[in-house]
């Protein structure tokens, strides 16, 4: 009887850095008295790279492809100015 545990687990992590571009676009207002709202978009857009990964002793091939990560942040705010 088996108990479906794997006979082979890896774990993989890896630091680097991506190069790539960022816009953006904001906008402030001051609404009543001293009540200010804000808010901003930025896009960031990174380099295209491959990631090849195999994973040795399943038989199981992983292909990572061509990646291109894209990150969109949105941000709003609300001040008041004493």
């Amino acid at each position: 009887m088996g108990l479906g545990v794997p006979l082979f687990s890896q774990t993989q992590a890896n630091e680097f850095n991506e190069f790539g571009w960022v816009a953006g676009v904001g906008l402030e207002w001051k609404f009543w008295n001293n009540w200010l709202l804000r808010g901003e978009w930025l896009h960031y857009d990174f380099v295209r790279n491959n990631h090849n990964d195999t994973f040795l002793g399943t038989g199981i091939f992983f292909d990572g492809g061509n990646v291109k990560t894209t990150v969109d942040v949105a941000r709003a705010a609300l001040s008041y100015k004493f």
